[in-house]
């Protein structure tokens, strides 16, 4: 009876021990995060500040190795959505440098789908172009996946890509994956003239709900 109550107390030990581990580790990762967010965050105020600081800035930008990483485009991207239109055009400039589009290239043709869509939405909210050929690739490698495809075509539909657009929908192996109401709203941000881009669709043998989108917006 001591044995077995012995034997009891010792894996209640252990339990407790791993318990307390497991909770360690939770607190050390929350804290791990928060700090991080908050080090981004203070990173983005630096750029955001930098924009207005012309020529000086954009190196500054340029140079900061930290974006050249995942989380650097998930700061970019937050600056992109908290910025007025003319600090948007100073940093579309520095974002078209050669050390960017070629990282972002890079990222788009990793076989890592996630950090090729968060590329791909950078490269849309700030309408960088160059990089067709490689969202077509990704829509059509990720055939299957909706989130794939909607980014994909977020991209060509706000940097006005009509060319693009008309022979990715219209292609006989093309399959719509995204709703009827978001192929909806990728149409009313078309970036160009709205009224060639249904005339195009309309005459091409496409998916109904790309020709009722066209037809309805």
């Amino acid at each position: 009876m001591e044995f077995l109550t012995g034997t009891i107390d010792l894996m209640n030990i252990i339990l407790a021990s791993v318990l307390v581990f497991f909770v360690f580790i939770l607190i050390s990762l929350h804290t791990y995060a928060a700090t991080k967010e908050k080090s981004d965050k203070k990173l983005a105020l630096k750029i955001i500040k930098w924009l207005d600081d012309g020529e000086t800035g954009a190196k500054k930008i340029r140079k900061r190795k930290r974006l050249f990483t995942t989380n650097g485009i998930r700061v970019l991207e937050y600056v992109s959505l908290n910025i007025d239109e003319e600090k948007q055009k100073v940093l579309r400039d520095v974002l078209s440098s050669e050390r960017f589009t070629k990282y972002f290239r890079d990222k788009l043709t990793f076989k890592n789908q996630s950090e090729a869509l968060l590329t791909t939405k950078l490269i849309a909210e700030m309408k960088l172009e160059g990089f067709i050929p490689e969202i077509l690739t990704n829509i059509k490698k990720w055939e299957n996946s909706a989130e794939a495809q909607e980014v994909g075509l977020l991209a060509l539909f706000l940097n006005g890509n009509k060319r693009a657009l008309v022979e990715l929908l219209s292609h006989k192996n093309f399959n719509l994956k995204v709703s009827f109401r978001t192929m909806q709203e990728l149409i009313e941000i078309y970036n160009g003239d709205k009224a060639d881009f249904f005339k195009e669709m309309l005459s091409r043998d496409c998916d109904t709900y790309i020709l009722r989108s066209c037809v309805q917006c």
